[in-house]
This record gives C-alpha cells, sequence and structure tokens, in this order.
C-alpha cells in the first residue's frame, strides 16, 4: 500500500504529460504553462521590508540619509510591509545592510518580478 502511493504522484504527472503531449493544447493550457515557466527576477534597487507595529515610514529617508528614497504601503498598513526604492545609483549590499541595522525593521528581502522563462536557443 505504502509503494502505491510514494508512486501516486509519479504516476498523476505521467498521465498528465501524456495528455497534453497527445491532445492539441488550447489557449488556456498554453497559458498555465507559461506561468509555470516564469521565473523570478530581481528589481534592482528594490526592497520589501518587514517593520514593528508603530513604525513610522516618514523616517527612513533621514535614518538612511537617502533623500531620494521612495517608499509605500504594500496592502494594510496593519500587514507591516514596505516596498522601498532606492536611486539607481544606491549600492543593493550596503542598503540591505542599513536597513537591517534599523531599529523596527525585522526582515529585509528583494523585490522580486515573475518574468517569463527565454526559450533555449535563442
Amino acid at each position: 500500500m505504502v509503494t502505491v502511493f510514494k508512486s501516486l504522484p509519479v504516476m498523476l504527472i505521467s498521465v498528465a504529460l501524456l495528455s497534453a503531449c497527445c491532445s492539441k493544447p488550447d489557449d488556456e493550457s498554453i497559458e498555465r504553462l507559461s506561468i509555470a515557466l516564469e521565473q523570478p527576477i530581481s528589481v534592482p534597487n528594490e526592497f520589501i521590508i518587514e517593520v514593528e507595529a508603530g513604525f513610522d515610514p516618514e523616517q527612513l529617508p533621514a535614518l538612511l540619509q537617502e533623500s531620494a528614497l521612495q517608499w509605500e504601503w504594500i496592502g494594510a498598513q496593519e500587514n507591516n510591509l514596505l516596498l522601498l526604492k532606492f536611486p539607481e545609483q544606491t549600492e543593493e549590499a550596503a542598503a540591505i545592510s542599513r536597513l537591517r541595522g534599523l531599529e523596527g525593521v525585522k526582515q529585509v528581502e528583494p523585490n522580486y518580478l515573475m518574468q517569463p522563462m527565454q526559450p533555449i536557443g535563442n
């Protein structure tokens, strides 16, 4: 019985691949496949940070000595997530290090966007 359950995902994948190969793809299945083949890419000088409740993002430009820093809440303010956009000339590693050193900042992650993978050989 255990062997059947272990091989069940393999069998389901095989059936899905077989049906995909043997039938003419429709627009919906092509779209699903293209979404599955997207890859994350880092957006230069954009970071998502999680802050503690009550953190005032208005103080960020002064604390980081970046007058051109832009920020916005991601979703509701209660989520405590901010999107930060540094000027192009800002060095990313230094920006991450300065952000992590701020009191009230819990987590710093690069902002990622999904980009379709390029076809092999092009």
